[in-house]
């Protein structure tokens, strides 16, 4: 904002800043504001007293419209009642609590630095007292002064413990590596015992030292059987959250269980994490897994053999033949025929067609010199014709045989 624009004398926390220009950009515009504080000289604002506390509603999802907004006890109890409200309120207090963390205590203000007089040995009177850099300097005057501060430094530094760590551990010494003497046997006495390298040198002298030093490094590990790897450590399981719309902002953010616990309680997070399981789309195969190609006894791969061109069939020759059938006055032909073709299915013994020479496999292709093509065509021709009539019938030319000899 410009110094003339409205709004431009007002202030805002850093959790605003992060709210209104997401966490990146925030920390940046926050530095940037705190530098151009820096060199107009002004001075912090007194803090205002601290109105009612606010609280997170632990019902409203995170990402959603609203979640990161904070409401007073009154305010929760107006909207849920008073028995629903204290629960929201203690819900309310334990996501804040895990959203902003353990408060650190403001440290005091350091004073001026001191240090032990480096001319006064232990055990004389005055040892263990320290001095700043202001009394060294009346004391002994600025030029020797600055040397004994110095020499003070480095014995303090010497005799400082070891600094702990922020989480409150101890910080670790640097172990100083330690190897077995290589020319001590089994059962010999002092056979496991492991010495710097600094003692190797000590007792065989340097060139001696860096052979057996070498002799006494540990072994390589081994590498896993048949070449296997380490499996590497699960991922924890992500489910996005059931009570969100498809198109609702946040749908596709995904939680761990442990998430829905601490977010909807035992109860309500199983039956949701089931719910959300039903969301989760299923794994397909790997991209460029291939089916394995068969291989033969020797190992070889199969080779693809070419297909064999099916040669187009030859159409089948077809004879005609003429016969004469002759039949008593309502005798039955004698033959079974398939009406949609008009081929003869099968010929009754010693009837009039099988005394014609009419036999399975034919077709009727004229009765009495017409034409027949269909069942109707058949009936009305054999109505027409008398007790004897010429039929032709056609039937398939078996090709001959090639005859072949051996030699």
């Amino acid at each position: 904002m410009k110094p003339n624009e409205k709004g431009a004398k007002k202030t805002y926390t850093k959790e605003q800043f992060n709210q209104f220009y997401g966490k990146e950009l925030g920390a940046k515009m926050w530095k940037k504001a705190g530098a151009k504080a820096a060199k107009e000289g002004k001075k912090a604002a007194p803090k205002k007293p601290a109105g009612p506390e606010k609280r997170p509603d632990p019902t409203v999802p995170a990402g959603t419209k609203g979640a990161g907004k904070t409401y007073t006890k009154e305010q929760f109890v107006a909207f849920y009642g008073k028995e629903q409200a204290a629960k929201m309120w203690q819900k309310g207090g334990k996501l804040l609590a895990k959203k902003e963390g353990p408060k650190k205590a403001a440290k005091a203000p350091a004073g001026p630095e001191k240090r032990q007089d480096p001319t006064v040995k232990k055990g004389e009177k005055g040892f263990g007292k320290t001095y700043t850099k202001e009394q060294f300097d009346k004391f002994y005057g600025a030029k020797d002064a600055k040397a004994l501060w110095k020499k003070a430094g480095k014995a303090a530094a010497k005799a400082a413990p070891a600094k702990k760590a922020k989480d409150g551990k101890k910080a670790k010494k640097e172990a100083v590596e330690k190897r077995a003497d290589p020319t001590v046997q089994k059962g010999q006495k002092g056979f496991g015992k492991t010495y710097t390298k600094d003692q190797f040198v000590d007792f065989y002298g340097a060139k001696a030292a860096a052979k057996l030093w070498k002799k006494s490094a540990p072994a390589p590990a081994k590498k896993a059987k048949d070449g296997k790897k380490e499996k590497k450590a699960k991922e924890v399981e992500k489910r996005p959250d059931p009570t969100f719309k498809p198109d609702q902002k946040g749908a596709k953010k995904t939680y761990t269980k442990e998430e829905f616990v601490a977010f909807y309680g035992k109860e309500a997070a199983n039956k949701l994490w089931k719910e959300a399981a039903k969301l989760v789309p299923k794994k397909k195969e790997k991209d460029g897994k291939k089916k394995k190609d068969d291989k033969k006894k020797d190992g070889k791969k199969k080779e693809d053999k070419p297909k064999k061109e099916k040669k187009p069939r030859d159409p089948p020759q077809l004879e005609e033949v003429t016969m004469t059938i002759k039949r008593a006055e309502g005798q039955s032909l004698g033959w079974e025929r398939n009406p949609k073709n008009q081929r003869i299915v099968s010929v009754d013994a010693e009837s009039p067609a099988a005394t014609a020479g009419l036999a399975k496999g034919m077709r009727i292709a004229k009765i009495d010199g017409k034409d027949v093509k269909t069942d109707d065509d058949v009936k009305e021709a054999l109505k027409a014709a008398g007790a004897e009539f010429a039929i032709v019938m056609t039937k398939k030319v078996e090709k001959p045989k090639e005859e072949t000899k051996k030699e």
